[in-house]
């Protein structure tokens, strides 16, 4: 099938001293772009030298897992500084995220946590943690190395994060995704798409490993056709990384001296444990762009249609509503690069779809089908990232700036023959609020918001807010405007550009897949007769739970389970309780388009072993006193118990109630006797609170009280059993002498 032969996608902003141009590279390998436009003779203008539906129930607290991410390649070599961009997905708690820089070498370099801020993003400067880094590492400290991002929470899938590297005075910049490593070890294989535009362009590739081994990788240039050079190995330690020239895996003839070709890179290990990028850049004109790689499956597959698309392309005058603005001679030109990593021809189609005048507001005019242009490619370069056409649950952006001169611009386009109804909702970095935008979107139509104008403009949203001018980075999602939950068909492309220093790049468009798919409580005890409540543990990228389509028991003799999940012990026995849900968006790691597909459904149907228990006893689990009580005169025993089924097993529920009946006799004529008469369980089976037993005496009094105890549980009479769990009987005796107007500590007798 064609998918298995897709490598990644990349488009690509372009300027010369005329116009800025956009290049793409849509990959089978392929991506397809749009252009920034050129300075045109302002070059004064470029800096010298040159170059967050209403939410749902939120899931029960789970136990922390710990989850680590990495990204590629960091760079702080001549004018690069790289930038983490983080952003807390959940939209119901905080997150704190601690990073690890890798040096080169691979020694690690902890830096300190961030906290983010419901639905909050942050940003780390490496350049400044290494200018701070202590003399332990200072002699390990490289110009690159790769990063880590760890955090805990009950779930996966709830952080995602973005590497930039830009050198402002050479115009140079690069965007890289973080990636969790996921999925069995076996043969991974990744190609990638290379392509010059002039003959001063090189190119380089990063290759790093992000594991705890060993590792050999595989690394081989293919010129067009596919005609491949011999395969060189490079060894990689544990966590370093090695930045190599393309030059150096070439072997005559190369294919270097060719425009365009691709690159192999193989190794054995989880996919993701070995992270590659790569770039192409001429630094005398201010040209960079990335190479795109992709995970190829070498599995044959039938073959199959596959649709692609990239939003956000620009043909002729730059919009009048981006901000800030270009100069008047800007132009934007579209180009397209395509490889194909088979050993097959494959047909594929074009097709340009876009809108004619200004977006004025979010409406736009028909659509317009045109063939590309041939333009020569110039020195500046912004990607537009295709991505598969296909239908999905909410998508979110991971950062947006409007700081120092940037500026963010989200393309959507509606590829349907419908229309759609969108709700575009744009997250404060600090957590302090949010600003949503509704979006119509006729049929094959399209729309860009700018973030510097949606801010400066301050239009009052459905609630009243505004952006408020102090807030200068965030976060975005899309969603239908039916709910967060309901599926939309929607192409989004995000880039954060600066005109000033002719810097742009890609911002991470992420898929909203659910995860961590279980049963609470987990194994299910149920007393005879009673219920327990059960929920779903699962939940999707925002924290929310994710409810099952239906619940079902194995055996309905022994447990029943309604729809809501509440299950119900019908005779003594076991049986397993499935929570069944049905096609739902899988977590398969961050999803970074771009990307063939957001995650697939699957209909996961996690399963929890029930139990169905009569209660049989009342052990004693611990005794303690107090002879505070009754002024000193008195002595109180504290009585903690814990209800065994009729197996003498435990009873793992929580609420049961445990009642207590009294009887008994006295030679004491009067005085005051405390005792408690009714308890419940915690999810142990275990009282909350002790049974607590005194008796006040009268002064001078010498006398004697007897109580028998009896207990039932959730209505049905037990047994106590003593904390040897050897003695049992019907009752409890309690005995207390006063002496003198001095009570005794109770006794206890079993019998």
């Amino acid at each position: 099938m064609l998918k298995s032969h897709i490598s990644r996608v990349a488009g690509f902003f372009h300027s010369n001293p005329n116009r800025w141009l956009a290049a793409a590279s849509l990959a089978i390998l392929a991506a397809l772009a749009s252009t920034l436009a050129s300075l045109g003779a302002n070059d004064a203008f470029r800096p010298q030298p040159k170059r967050s539906q209403a939410p749902a129930t939120k899931t029960s607290p789970q136990a922390n897992k710990t989850y680590t991410m990495y990204s590629g390649l960091w760079r702080t070599d001549g004018g690069f500084v790289s930038t983490i961009r983080i952003k807390n997905v959940l939209v119901v708690a905080p997150m704190d995220v601690t990073p690890v820089l890798f040096m080169a070498d691979g020694t690690p370099y902890l830096l300190p946590s961030v906290h983010l801020a419901v639905s909050g993003v942050a940003t780390i400067n490496i350049n400044d943690a290494l200018a701070t880094a202590p003399s332990i590492i200072a002699t390990h400290i490289s110009q690159f190395g790769s990063v880590a991002l760890i955090h805990s929470y009950s779930s996966p899938g709830h952080v995602s994060a973005s590497m930039a590297v830009i050198d402002a005075s050479r115009s140079l910049s690069y965007t890289f995704p973080f990636a969790e490593p996921m999925g069995d070890p076996m043969e991974q294989t990744l190609e990638g798409l290379w392509w010059k535009h002039d003959p001063g362009v090189s190119g380089w590739i990063a290759l790093s490993n992000v594991s705890d081994a060993d590792k050999q990788v595989n690394v081989q240039l293919a010129g067009p056709g596919n005609d491949s050079q011999s395969a060189r190995t490079v060894d990689l330690g544990a966590h370093t990384t090695q930045m190599l020239r393309l030059e150096d895996f070439a072997s005559n003839p190369s294919p270097l001296a060719k425009r365009t070709g691709g690159i192999r890179v193989q190794y054995t290990g989880q996919p993701g444990s070995v992270l590659v990028t790569g770039g192409l850049e001429n630094d005398s004109e201010g040209y960079s762009a990335n190479i795109p790689f992709w995970m190829r499956d070498m599995h044959s597959s039938s073959p199959g249609q596959m649709t692609y698309a990239s939003a956000g392309l620009m043909i002729g005058k730059p919009d009048p509503m981006m901000m800030p603005g270009f100069p008047k001679d800007t132009t934007f030109s579209s180009y397209l690069v395509l490889r194909n990593t088979t050993e097959k021809p494959l047909d594929v189609s074009l097709q340009l779809n876009y809108m004619v005048g200004p977006m004025k507001d979010m409406n736009g005019s028909a659509p317009v089908t045109r063939n590309l242009p041939a333009q020569h490619l110039g020195s500046y370069v912004f990607e537009v990232e295709p991505q598969g056409v296909s239908s999905s649950r909410s998508k979110f952006n991971n950062y947006w700036g409007v700081a120092n001169g940037n500026d963010t611009m989200f393309s959507l386009w509606n590829p349907t023959n419908a229309a759609q109804d969108i709700l575009a909702t744009f997250y404060y970095g600090d957590g302090s609020g949010k600003y949503t935008l509704p979006v119509h979107l006729e049929a094959q139509a399209s729309t860009m918001i700018d973030m510097a104008m949606l801010i400066m403009e301050k239009k009052p949203d459905a609630d009243g807010n505004i952006i408020p001018s102090n807030i200068q980075e965030g976060s975005a999602q899309f969603a239908s405007a039916k709910g967060r939950n309901e599926q939309i068909t929607l192409v989004i492309a995000g880039g954060l550009y600066n005109v000033a220093t002719a810097t742009c790049g890609s911002t991470c468009i992420n898929c909203c897949g659910d995860s961590n798919f279980g049963i609470s409580p987990n194994p299910i005890s149920c007393p005879l007769g009673g219920t327990v409540p059960l929920s779903s543990t699962a939940v999707d990228c925002y924290g929310y739970e994710v409810y099952p389509f239906s619940w079902s028991s194995s055996d309905t003799t022994v447990m029943t389970v309604d729809s809501s999940g509440n299950a119900t012990g019908v005779a003594v026995g076991s049986a397993t309780i499935t929570a069944n849900f049905t096609y739902v968006p899988t977590y398969t790691g961050q999803i970074c388009m771009p990307y063939p597909y957001c995650p697939g459904t699957a209909s996961p149907a996690p399963q929890a072993p029930a139990t169905v228990q009569k209660p049989g006893y009342l052990k004693v689990v611990s005794t303690s006193t107090d002879t505070t009580v009754c002024l000193g005169l008195g002595c109180e025993a504290n009585i903690i118990y814990r209800v065994l089924d009729t197996n003498s097993q435990p009873m793992n529920i929580k609420g049961m109630t445990v009642k207590e009946s009294m009887s008994g006799t006295t030679t004491c004529s009067n005085g005051t006797i405390v005792d408690s008469g009714q308890w419940t369980t915690d999810s142990t089976g275990t009282l909350t609170a002790p049974d607590v037993i005194y008796f006040c005496c009268l002064q001078g009094a010498n006398c004697r009280l007897s109580m028998d105890q009896t207990f039932t549980v959730n209505g049905q009479s037990v047994l106590v059993m003593g904390a040897d769990g050897v003695t049992v009987g019907t009752r409890n005796t309690i005995t207390i002498d006063c002496t003198n107007g001095q009570a005794s500590c109770p006794t206890l007798f079993i019998n």
